[in-house]
This record gives structure tokens, C-alpha cells and sequence, in this order.
């Protein structure tokens, strides 16, 4: 890496050089430098969708909401892509946007393509979930999960519904499901030690708690949760 860094020092002007640099940051994580660098290509090609839609996902990665939405509506007003559409629209759906469902809507007349629609229905599903209209958000989690059967994250935010709900034996089942179909699904795992540890049964959510850090070692919380309960 630091050569490279030296080389992009030495010639600024390569685009290749530069390029290849921020590719390096990107697999380090280093997202904030990252998006130094492709604001140098973005001087040198103002318009290129690809850069705007780049810059908005390390914005993501940073937690900047409000910036990644921004670049996201530029990549779009350049040239509309159905990876910028659906980014942009799942942003708005966590932030309780009505602009989620039209942008979703808009999104399915420009790519009618089959493959989109499990997508599009998860985002509506966020939308309905975040505005806690229950009913209609497991509606589209279900019509999600019907175009595409691994769609892991879509059965999570079921199980969250009702977990909500109080109905932890309904939503321990659904986060199994998520391990069944990824038996390395850590995410899984973690919520179904939450369901067990409500459920008062700590020897179970421990032994899930210490599964789920087996496949993810920075839960933190999974850590906290098991130092409580033994």
C-alpha cells in the first residue's frame, strides 16, 4: 500500500494509478481517504454516474446518511442504474421516507427485470416496518421471500416484527431459518440467543451468543450479553 501511496503522490495525474489505490483502500476500509481520492476523479469527470454511486456507498460505510443520499441522487440524475435506485431507495425506506415507495414504484417501470422485484419488495417492506405498519411490511417481506427463497435479510426484519411483537417463539424460528439456509449466518445466531436470553433460558442464549461469535468475532454485544449471563 504505501508504495502504491507513493506513486500516486509522484504522479497525480494518473487515473489508473489512482484508481487502483482507492480499490486498495476500499478491501482496508479506509473509505474516508477513499473518497478523497475519487473526489480527485470526480474533478476530472463531474458527470461519471460510477464515482457519485462509489462515493455514496463509503458515505454509508461511514454512517453518513444525509451524504450518501446526496451522492446517490447525483449518480442518478447522471445516469440512472438500478444498483444507485435501489441504494437510494432503501436509504430513504430507514429514514421512514413515503419517497422509498414512489422511488420503488419509478424503479420497477425502468427495469421491469424479474431479478429486481425481491429488492423492491424488501425496500417497501423497511418502509412498512420503520413506520411500524406491521401487516403490510410482512406482507412484503413474504412476497419477497417468494421471489427469492435466501433472501436472509428479509426473514431478519420478519423476525424483528415479532420480536416487537412479543412473539419470540414465532421470531426464534424465523432467525433459525436464516442459520438453516447459512449455517455461518452470525446475525442469525446473535438474534436467536436474544430471543432465548428473553425467553429467561441463559444456558441456550449463551450457546447461541458464543455461536454467533464464531462466526463474527466484533459483535460486541454478543460478548456483553454472555459476561451478564454467566
Amino acid at each position: 500500500m504505501h508504495y502504491l501511496a507513493k506513486s500516486v503522490q509522484l504522479y497525480p495525474d494518473s487515473l489508473a494509478l489512482t484508481e487502483q489505490y482507492i480499490q486498495l483502500l476500499d478491501s482496508a476500509g479506509d473509505y474516508a481517504k477513499a473518497i478523497q481520492l475519487n473526489e480527485r476523479l470526480l474533478k476530472n469527470d463531474s458527470l461519471n454516474h460510477a464515482l457519485w454511486y462509489r462515493k455514496g456507498i463509503y458515505s454509508e460505510y461511514l454512517h453518513d446518511t444525509t451524504a450518501a443520499i446526496t451522492y446517490y441522487r447525483f449518480s442518478i440524475k447522471s445516469y440512472a442504474t438500478p444498483q444507485a435506485l435501489l441504494a437510494l431507495a432503501n436509504l430513504l425506506a430507514e429514514q421512514k421516507s413515503a419517497d422509498a415507495l414512489s422511488l420503488c414504484k419509478n424503479t420497477s417501470i425502468l427495469f421491469p427485470a424479474r431479478e429486481l422485484k425481491a429488492d423492491l419488495y424488501f425496500i417497501k417492506g423497511v418502509y412498512y416496518a420503520r413506520t411500524r405498519n406491521y401487516k403490510e411490511a410482512a406482507s412484503r417481506f413474504d412476497s419477497c421471500i417468494a421471489n427469492r427463497y435466501r433472501y436472509l435479510e428479509a426473514y431478519m426484519e420478519k423476525g424483528f416484527i415479532r420480536y416487537e411483537q412479543s412473539k419470540i417463539e414465532e421470531a426464534f424460528l424465523l432467525f433459525e431459518t436464516t442459520t438453516k439456509l447459512n449455517p455461518a449466518y452470525a446475525d442469525g445466531y446473535y438474534w436467536m440467543a436474544k430471543c432465548k436470553q428473553t425467553a429467561h433460558q441463559p444456558i441456550e442464549a449463551v450457546n447461541y451468543y458464543q455461536k454467533a461469535l464464531t462466526f463474527d468475532s466484533t459483535i460486541k454485544e454478543a460478548k456483553k450479553a454472555i459476561q451478564q449471563l454467566q
